[in-house]
């Protein structure tokens, strides 16, 4: 039997090609709605924690049950919601779909040596993770789409170039097929800061709290009428704290309701799963991109990443 045609009977398998943390089996088959075929990301490189927490795969696909057809999702890398990533969503033929799933596999050949260092710094890795029957793969290859500099033999640009080809065709070949934004049951709340002790809600002063979490800094100075704030913003500019609370935290989307605050764990931050039903004001295309509003004064920093279908919420990591 062909390799084409014994994986068309092992769709109900998972192949996975690099989520930023891979699926394993164990958890793909908590999700019985959907497995994983097929995802492609990029990790690492001069990017803050912050943004590797949210990042989402450049593709992904997912094997419908009881079906023929696969669930495409692509990275749309100019979605308008504010704080949120986001994936367009289109349906395939999985028997197609598996022809360029093996050339990807056979690509993936770790040629001899590994895969080279090139001479370029600060690239992401795209992280290749494959799960099916007797083929199983986990690469992490640095900077895959160059092959320059002594650290890559003639043999590795090869392979490289080859990989890149055969990657290059699946996503050429995806974005055939019309799209519409993929609505996830729920989102990972990420918090990308320290929350500030305000020492009970009601005691501390939420100007002072909204000036510092804006990377000002507070000056007390004596007035005619007594002690005045002043917040001093990182360009230099100074304004009465409760003026600049007064004017600029009602630009604040407020932090939704009934949504706990997660503890902040460095370096990434700290994640909470929310149903997207208690999102629609964080989502809301008429807000600019920027922090939440805490009932405290502060302003937090935070993203919104879609929860994947078989991915576990806050979860990807462990």
């Amino acid at each position: 039997m062909k390799l084409s045609q014994r994986l068309s009977l092992l769709l109900a398998g998972s192949i996975v090609l690099g989520l930023v943390a891979p699926i394993t089996p164990a958890s793909a088959a908590s999700s019985p709605s959907a497995l994983p075929l097929i995802s492609i990301a990029d990790e690492g490189g001069f990017v803050p924690p912050s943004f590797q927490v949210a990042n989402l795969p450049r593709f992904a696909a997912f094997q419908e049950p009881k079906s023929k057809f696969a669930t495409l999702l692509v990275r749309n890398d100019v979605s308008t919601l504010p704080n949120a990533g986001q994936m367009l969503r289109s349906r395939v033929d999985s028997t197609r779909l598996m022809d360029y799933i093996i050339a990807v596999y056979k690509a993936a050949k770790t040629p001899t040596g590994g895969w080279g260092t090139p001479g370029v710094a600060d690239v992401p890795n795209t992280r290749i993770v494959i799960h099916a029957s007797n083929l199983h793969k986990n690469l992490s290859i640095y900077a895959l789409g160059f092959t320059n500099g002594s650290g890559v033999s003639s043999t590795q640009a090869k392979s490289r170039v080859a990989l890149t080809n055969a990657i290059g065709k699946l996503q050429s070949w995806i974005k055939k097929f019309k799209s519409s934004p993929y609505k996830p049951a729920s989102y990972e709340l990420w918090i990308h800061s320290e929350v500030i002790d305000s020492g009970g809600l009601g005691i501390a002063n939420p100007a002072s709290i909204f000036c510092t979490s804006m990377y000002g800094k507070i000056e007390i100075v004596t007035s005619p009428d007594g002690e005045q704030g002043i917040c001093v913003l990182p360009d230099g500019h100074r304004i009465d704290e409760w003026a600049f609370f007064q004017k600029e935290s009602p630009k604040l989307a407020a932090w939704p309701t009934g949504v706990t605050l997660p503890k902040f764990a460095p370096p990434g931050g700290g994640c909470v799963a929310v149903s997207f039903a208690k999102l629609s004001q964080l989502l809301a295309a008429s807000r600019k991109p920027g922090p939440a509003l805490l009932p405290s004064g502060q302003a937090m920093p935070f993203s919104l990443r879609p929860v994947l279908p078989s991915e576990r919420a806050c979860k990807r990591f462990g």
